[in-house]
């Protein structure tokens, strides 16, 4: 007849490795003659029978078993009376891929997904795990596999000689451990890693390229037996020079009955041990959330890759992750964009979105995307941010945002955020933070007009950061796990060596600058607005008056030497490491040295918090906050030689906060407001809140300040010893 196959009473028939195909009724035929028949049919192709792979006429003892075997219909038409089993079945929305299927020839192309896709027990001739069909792929059994545009999915065995034509076929051949070499050109596919612990290198990301041809993810590496063709566990795949561009995502696999959203534009990890992306560049993909790559339920290493122009139109333009760990270094994520509803981009927008998991992010540059640069935003993830430059356009983007459900640990060290991390909205009440020598100054790249973020000659961020964390690292508390530990030893995003010269701090950001300085230690740090990077030496001084402040905080010290020049941050002192008393001292006064707030965008000039301190020679200005705009003086510490102008605070303390028993000697306190509505002290606020007897005043004097109570001062629950000191043309809108 018309049947491929047809099976009559009492008989068994076996079908393994068989081709049935373009048949005029059915593939096989199961005749209703009531008597029973048993059929068992593995590792063969069902394809383009005219009604159909299978039909039965429900004869109640039949039997069909069915497994690791493609079919159209996937055995629809086989009766429910039957005993029927399946296990691991292809169906249509796989592309079978024959050689040439209208002259006759069934034999498989070597990227069809059929290709080693048999029972993992079964073998072909060569060795390998067994082909689907009759006609299995003729390829030795290698151990290195290669790819070229000029290579042949037909006739080559994968060899240097005569190389595959596409990606997916090295994929399919290859076997556990194997490594695959791929040359430069653009290859139009979408990769599916099969199972199998591999190794992919590209000529380079400029070379190769994989182009999802705006049809899919770009690579999905995964366990799942459903999305890897019957292969299963991935114990580590990795990926090697290339570039992935024009991804459209996949069905998020966590609800494969959902709404058909697509995750991970350039790669969909899920649900695998580990996967890792080295010299990779991801650009022009697109997705619901992770526009260049989402994760779950995987580990994911990410080193030396570029992720720029890809969207989302949820959250992660760039990443997105739930469960598992994320650590990625040497990295460069720039001018990604959120294209989702625009009422809701301030809950959605972000370049990194990370849900439970751990995360370690070290040397990398995030810049100029929009929203969030990180948005640690559900289920309680676990972040290290160390060594990173975090920055955006004004209006697009915004400082980064933890919100975890419960209590966990969020670690921040040796970062350039812009804005910085000190005024709020930044954390929730879940996340415990611990940081030091975190900056918000502009980090000064060579251009970011044409995507050069390489650090100029003059950026601050040279020798800023940290070349370690290991146990008993000081900021850290106990009990840390060792994911959160790191050394930096490898290459920045283009090769060269990190930590130069050697014996120097490593830079911030994903690429190191030459020009970097040796490491100092002494009592004694210096500062010179004049320098934009150094160690604290007298010969090369800090930059800028936190780097000093941070050094003396980790290695001790007992004064620093601020030489001329107006120091765009905001100062906070908490007392002496390691010495009796810490003295920060201007070299030539405070018409000199000038700490001016707005360019900082930090809030309040100073907060010295602290008895064993003397601040010296100073002028604050330009600070804002609720309150203590100028400065906020705590505990006793000594403060002379200051001016404090052109400050404003929104509640109280336009100029100075006091809080206990500080020392003031020859400080000018002008211009400076609290709100006129209802403001207080917009001069100097006291409050002494630690009933050591309230602050003295030697020569202070106070004029020209303006609040809604107490222009000049206002105390409250406090003592004010003052001494030779004057108030003088101060406005107060209802009281002093």
């Amino acid at each position: 007849g018309l049947n491929g196959i047809a099976v009559w009473s009492e008989s068994s028939v076996e079908l393994v490795n068989t081709t049935l195909a373009k048949n005029g009724h059915h593939g096989i035929r199961m005749e209703g003659d009531g008597l029973p028949k048993t059929i068992s049919v593995s590792n063969s192709i069902l394809y383009n029978n005219t009604n159909g792979s299978m039909i039965s006429f429900g004869d109640i003892n039949d039997v069909v078993n069915v497994a690791y075997t493609y079919s159209d219909d996937a055995f629809e038409e086989v009766s429910g009376a039957v005993a029927f089993s399946s296990e691991n079945l292809y169906d249509s929305s796989v592309n079978v891929k024959f050689v040439d299927e209208e002259v006759g020839n069934y034999h498989l192309v070597a990227s069809s997904f059929l290709v080693n896709g048999g029972h993992p027990d079964s073998t072909d001739a060569n060795g390998t795990r067994a082909d689907l069909g009759a006609f299995p792929y003729d390829s030795p059994d290698l151990d290195t596999w290669y790819v070229s545009v000029a290579g042949n999915d037909t006739s080559g065995i994968g060899n240097a000689e005569f190389p595959l034509s596409s990606i997916q076929a090295a994929l399919n051949l290859a076997d556990n451990g194997d490594s695959i070499f791929v040359s430069g050109g653009t290859f139009q596919e979408n990769l599916v890693v099969r199972g199998k612990n591999l190794v992919v290198s590209g000529a380079g990301e400029e070379e190769t390229v994989i182009d999802a041809n705006f049809s899919g993810t770009g690579i999905v590496v995964t366990g799942l037996e459903d999305f890897n063709f019957n292969f299963g566990s991935i114990e580590n795949f990795k990926l090697h020079g290339a570039s992935i561009i024009n991804g459209t995502g996949m069905q998020n696999w966590t609800i494969p009955d959902g709404n058909d959203t697509p995750f991970g534009g350039g790669a969909y990890v899920f649900q695998t041990s580990m996967a890792e992306f080295h010299n990779v560049s991801f650009s022009n993909n697109s997705a619901y959330g992770g526009g260049a790559i989402a994760a779950h339920d995987a580990s994911v290493t990410l080193n030396n890759v570029i992720m720029h122009s890809n969207s989302s139109t949820y959250r992660g333009s760039a990443i997105w992750q739930l469960a598992g760990n994320i650590i990625l270094t040497n990295s460069l994520i720039y001018n990604n964009s959120y294209v989702g509803d625009q009422s809701d981009f301030s809950n959605a927008a972000s370049a990194l979105a990370f849900g439970s998991g751990r995360y370690k992010l070290i040397n990398n540059t995030i810049a100029n995307n929009h929203g969030y640069p990180i948005h640690a935003y559900a289920q309680d993830p676990r972040v290290l941010l160390a060594n990173s430059i975090l920055t955006w356009h004004d209006g697009q983007g915004s400082r980064p945002y933890f919100t975890p459900s419960d209590a966990v640990n969020v670690y921040l060290f040796n970062n350039f955020i812009k804005s910085g991390i000190n005024i709020g909205g930044v954390f929730n009440e879940n996340t415990n933070v611990f940081s030091t020598s975190n900056y918000y100054f502009e980090p000064s790249f060579v251009d970011t007009s044409s995507g050069n973020y390489r650090l100029s000659d003059q950026s601050v961020a040279i020798s800023s950061g940290r070349n370690s964390i290991q146990e008993g690292f000081f900021k850290y508390p106990s009990g840390v796990e060792d994911f959160f530990f790191y050394e930096v030893t490898d290459t920045d995003l283009e090769g060269n060596d990190r930590i130069n010269p050697p014996n120097s701090k490593v830079d911030i950001g994903a690429y190191e600058n030459s020009n970097g300085v040796e490491s100092y230690q002494n009592r004694k740090w210096n500062v010179s607005a004049d320098f934009a990077y150094g160690n604290g030496s007298p010969e090369i001084p800090f930059p800028s008056i936190n780097h000093a402040i941070n050094a003396m905080m980790e290695f001790g010290g007992d004064t620093i030497l601020v030489f001329d020049g107006t120091y765009n941050e905001s100062i906070n002192v908490y007392g002496p490491n390691g010495y009796d008393h810490l003295t920060i001292k201007s070299v030539n006064g405070p018409i000199s040295t000038i700490i001016d707030a707005p360019g900082a965008d930090q809030g309040n000039c100073l907060t010295v918090d602290g008895s064993n301190i003397t601040v010296d020679g100073f002028t604050l200005t330009g600070g804002e906050g609720y309150q203590g705009a100028g400065g906020m003086i705590k505990e006793s510490p000594t403060i002379k030689n200051l001016i404090v102008t052109d400050n404003h605070a929104g509640h109280r303390g336009g100029g100075l906060l006091i809080h206990g028993s500080a020392t003031l000697e020859n400080v000018d306190v002008f211009n400076n407001s609290s709100n006129i509505e209802d403001g207080f002290g917009g001069g100097i606020h006291v409050d002494d809140i630690s009933s050591d007897g309230g602050p003295t005043f030697i020569n202070v004097q106070v004029y020209g300040n303006s609040s809604w109570k107490g222009g000049g001062m206002y105390v409250q629950n406090s003592d004010v010893n003052i001494n030779v000191s004057s108030f003088v043309a101060n406005i107060s809108h209802m009281d002093g």
